[in-house]
């Protein structure tokens, strides 16, 4: 019971502090100039990212406990663009066929070329694999660890990722949105077989870059 207690309280000082960090470069970022909010952006997603690892050092825990594994990675790339295509229709195809504008599924045009190229390494490499280390290596484990059920760290990791997004949003449609992706990506890391955190990372990353494409061929 006094281990589970310590797990608990570290999920909490986790969630804790990378909530007020979000909060805090949200009310920061969009006032610096060019330069230093991209540095700003790299450095919170570095951030986001050696936390879980941090902590795994620290407690003498396997990078393996933050859903990584060595072996197959060919298999895990492949099921990587199997969630990505799952995804992309379930977020994009559907709403389409539904009648949906693509406006209002992507976001605004991007008609800046330099901000593509600087979008599509960022989202990749630091959004999908910072928030999929986090979420669905680090809490989904964790919480798994303490309940023993694969749904509750299921729902409760799920929710974990949509109501981070807030600050960022400030809006209750999109925690509604990005917990149902982060049901996704969950339920995709624990049933299908080889889905590791490189899989959901990379998933993660390809959908982002594919919507900025989107944004920016589309007419």
């Amino acid at each position: 019971m006094r281990e589970k207690t310590k797990q608990i309280i570290e999920i909490l000082c986790v969630y804790i502090f990378i909530t007020l960090l979000t909060l805090f470069f949200w009310m920061v970022v969009p006032k610096l100039s060019v330069v230093p909010r991209i540095l700003a952006m790299f450095l919170f997603y570095i951030v986001m990212c050696t936390i879980p690892i941090l902590l795994s050092k620290v407690n003498k825990r396997p990078l393996s406990i933050l859903g990584f594994c060595k072996d197959k990675f060919v298999q895990q790339v492949l099921v990587a663009i199997c969630v990505l295509v799952v995804f992309l229709f379930l977020a994009v195809g559907i709403p389409l066929l539904f009648g949906t504008k693509l406006n209002e599924i992507i976001g605004d045009k991007i008609t800046n070329v330099r901000e593509v190229f600087f979008q599509l390494p960022f989202t990749i490499i630091f959004v999908g694999f910072g928030e999929e280390i986090l979420f669905r290596g680090y809490f989904l484990e964790r919480i798994k660890s303490i309940t023993s059920s694969n749904i509750w760290a299921v729902i409760i990791s799920s929710l974990l990722f949509g109501f981070w997004h807030y600050p960022s949003s400030h809006s209750l449609v999109q925690v509604i949105v990005t917990t149902a992706i982060g049901v996704l990506f969950a339920v995709a890391r624990i049933r299908v077989k080889n889905c590791t955190t490189l899989s959901v990372g990379l998933a993660h990353g390809c959908y982002d870059a594919t919507l900025v494409l989107l944004r920016f061929f589309r007419m």
